[in-house]
């Protein structure tokens, strides 16, 4: 019996990839179902023998952590050459497009939260 292995939705393209091209290199069998024309199905990756589940999500697991680790050092590489785009940095680039975003964030709250207080 087939069994989930990835959740494919909101994935980036090439952490995808990689985890296709690790489960080829380990020799596991797999299929792919897609989220369709409107992403609206489950897209992800299943494993076609319940059996393999275990060692997968293990590969998967250390990919994932190795993953993380790298963006983490990338991450710190960026702030110290000084190219790291914090929330403030991207406010002071484009301040009115901003407050434009809250300002129309917060109008959109509060017409959606005010008929519960009337």
């Amino acid at each position: 019996m087939a069994a989930l292995l990835f959740r494919l939705n909101n994935v980036p393209q090439d952490e995808a990839e990689a985890i296709r091209n690790l489960l080829e290199e380990a020799k596991l069998d797999y299929y792919e179902t897609s989220a369709g024309h409107w992403g609206l199905s489950f897209a992800a990756i299943w494993l076609k023998d319940e059996k393999q589940l275990v060692s997968a999500q293990q590969l998967v697991e250390h990919f994932q952590s190795d993953r993380l680790v790298h963006a983490q050092q990338q991450i710190e590489q960026q702030k110290k050459s000084g190219e790291y785009n914090s929330r403030w940095a991207h406010f002071k680039s484009s301040p009115f497009k901003t407050i434009l975003v809250v300002s129309f964030s917060a109008l959109l709250l509060y017409f959606s939260v005010i008929p519960f207080f009337n």
